[in-house]
């Protein structure tokens, strides 16, 4: 007897889950007081692709948040997004164009870039 195997995108089977991505240290973030500790890909609507990441800020920023996905060592997707944060930690969410392989993503990275007064 022979197996069928079907060919369903992954957003069917994780409707309203998220799964974890590595997150690449990017040393120009200490400089601005900005950690990363948590990444993970939302997947409410298979029409919008996010990813949430937890920032800690270590004192105000304000300026550009710019997140790239990799699949290995190949760049997939970024995006970004301007930000006013207070001091603390806080989930940024990053939505990409839907035709990025989302979930063949397996490594994230931040850069920041602050808005000057």
């Amino acid at each position: 007897m022979r197996a069928l195997f079907l060919a369903v995108p992954c957003a069917l089977f994780l409707a309203g889950c998220s799964t974890a991505l590595k997150v690449l240290p990017e040393p120009g973030l200490q400089s601005y007081g900005l950690s990363v500790t948590r990444a993970t890909r939302a997947v409410e609507d298979p029409n919008v692709q996010t990813v949430n990441v937890y920032v800690v800020f270590e004192r105000d920023f304000s300026g550009l948040l710019e997140l790239y996905l990799y699949d290995g060592k190949t760049e997939v997707g970024r995006t970004g997004t301007v930000v006013k944060m207070p001091k603390g930690g806080r989930y940024v969410d990053f939505t990409f164009d839907r035709r990025t392989p989302l979930f063949t993503t397996s490594t994230v990275m931040m850069k920041a870039t602050p808005l000057t007064p």
